[in-house]
């Protein structure tokens, strides 16, 4: 494809990226950013933390936008044209890089993928979208620098050879796993990870290294972030608008889809439509979450680009609300308090549910949500922080549970 094609096809993303990067750099000065850099790649990172407490708001956009621009910048040499599989990548990468993705620990997990496809003898471009979703595993690269009180030759050396091995066995994984949720799940990279982890903390533990996770929450930058977030969602329903194609679908029609892997929107419905849906729904979310608990941090930015990547890619209004209401029920009832940060981080990352409610209706999404809700609350220990991509694991047990039930009862009718 020739290069200025190519660029047309991911320029609003670039802006994108590039506008928190200039953001970050407006917002602190230099050295303050440095230092939040450097305090953000030798940090643990494993769940929850927040790099914008850790590092500050200069160093976490920064960090986010350049992650986002260096893996764009990886798929356009690939010479790939975008789908909604990549921007959901790209989103996921981005979003992350709040917190507990930065600039020195996904290269492993990127080099390990890469690997595998030279195992393979298939091209790079056929396993980038899992590659850049592998780096889930992120703080696994972190744990070995804490573990050998690095950095010393032999933790980078460690902490490389095990990043290199994590992304090398996540394809195989990952093409497995979509056989045991059948697609109504959209974060099957989280639901491999999730077993990737599980084998990871237990040889750890296994020799007496206790591995955990902790939270770490900022709660400073709210003006900042919505302002930000929602800026971004109206420039990109902008875009959406102005971006017309020979497509003649329309979002009505977007949001009957059930969102069941793979369903494309970029493919489907052109590149104008699915952009005005992530930037409805980046804006539901972040409205919702101000009203929910009154702040935004990492975590929770995070979540809300997670969600604009799925909404290119199955996540539509009518999928994705019966999930929603399912978990704040699932919140109100439970003993914590329902406005806590990790519940409405659990409510946010919940919508990987949406195809299960859109195929089986919106009863079966609000069982799922509340569901969901209740596992998560209580299996979060099992991977010790080491998948960022948890809630995507809880949600593919969740849908092994529900699934086969859900079937029975609708092959009665």
């Amino acid at each position: 494809m020739k290069k200025r094609r190519l660029l047309y096809y991911y320029l609003w993303i670039i802006l994108l990226f590039s506008f928190f990067i200039v953001c970050g750099a407006c917002l602190e000065p230099p050295g303050e950013i440095a230092r939040g850099l450097y305090n953000i790649v030798k940090d643990p990172s494993v769940l929850v933390s927040d790099y914008l407490a850790i590092g500050g708001i200069g160093a976490t956009f920064i960090n986010a936008g350049l992650l986002g621009l260096i893996c764009t910048g990886i798929v356009m040499k690939l010479d790939m044209k975008p789908n909604g599989s990549i921007y959901l990548a790209l989103f996921c990468v981005f979003g992350f890089g709040f917190f507990g993705k930065n600039l020195l620990n996904i290269w492993p997990l990127l080099f390990g993928a890469y690997m595998y496809s030279r195992r393979k003898q298939q091209p790079f471009r056929n396993y980038i979208v899992i590659a850049l979703l592998s780096t889930s595993l992120a703080p696994a690269v972190n744990q070995i620098f804490v573990l050998i009180e690095g950095p010393t030759l032999s933790a980078m050396i460690l902490s490389a050879t095990s990043g290199v091995l994590l992304g090398f066995v996540m394809p195989p994984i990952a093409s497995h796993c979509v056989r045991m949720h059948e697609g109504f799940i959209l974060t099957n990279s989280g639901f491999a990870s999730g077993f990737v982890a599980i084998m990871f903390v237990s040889l750890f533990r296994s020799f007496g290294v206790e591995l955990k996770g902790r939270e770490v929450w900022s709660t400073n930058y709210t003006n900042e972030l919505a302002a930000a977030i929602i800026f971004v969602m109206i420039a990109m329903i902008f875009v959406g608008f102005i971006k017309k194609d020979e497509s003649s679908r329309t979002l009505v029609e977007l949001n009957e889809e059930t969102g069941r892997l793979v369903t494309d929107f970029f493919v489907l419905y052109g590149n104008h439509i699915p952009l005005i849906n992530m930037g409805m729904l980046g804006i539901i979310y972040t409205v919702f979450t101000l009203v929910w608990v009154g702040e935004l941090n990492g975590p929770f930015v995070a979540g809300i680009f997670t969600i604009v990547g799925f909404a290119g890619f199955g996540l539509n209004v009518r999928n994705v609300i019966p999930i929603t209401v399912g978990a704040v029920i699932g919140s109100m009832l439970n003993i914590w308090p329902h406005d806590s940060n990790t519940l409405m981080l659990i409510i946010l990352f919940g919508t990987a549910l949406a195809p299960f409610s859109g195929y089986y209706g919106p009863v079966w999404g609000v069982a799922a949500g509340f569901i969901h809700m209740c596992i998560a609350l209580n299996l979060s220990s099992i991977t010790a922080g080491i998948n960022l991509y948890n809630n995507g694991f809880i949600a593919g047990i969740v849908v092994i549970c529900l699934l086969p039930v859900a079937s029975s009862l609708r092959d009665d009718y």
